[in-house]
């Protein structure tokens, strides 16, 4: 690969990662994407997808599946009687 190809695949993943998690129509993410969407850290991420059975590995790289991810984050939200101190 090119280092003119490099820079277009790095502007377009920067580009990708600005946008709003809820605009981001992909089936699969890197744990290093995850932290940027969903703001947690990358162990966090990982621990998440395994737990959803949503952690996929294609070689020596890791990918997850987004609505799998997703059904599980959703079972830890806060129910609104619970307040903040």
């Amino acid at each position: 690969m090119s280092l003119e190809d490099r820079k277009v695949n790095s502007l377009l993943r920067e580009k990708i990662l600005s946008l709003d998690s809820s605009d981001l129509r992909i089936q699969f993410f890197r744990p290093d994407e995850g932290m940027k969407i969903y703001h947690i850290g990358r162990g966090m991420v990982m621990d998440l997808a395994e737990e959803a059975d949503a952690l996929y590995k294609v070689g020596r790289c890791c990918v997850i599946d987004k609505e799998l991810f997703e059904k599980n984050l959703r079972k830890y939200k806060v129910s609104s009687g619970r307040k903040r101190q």
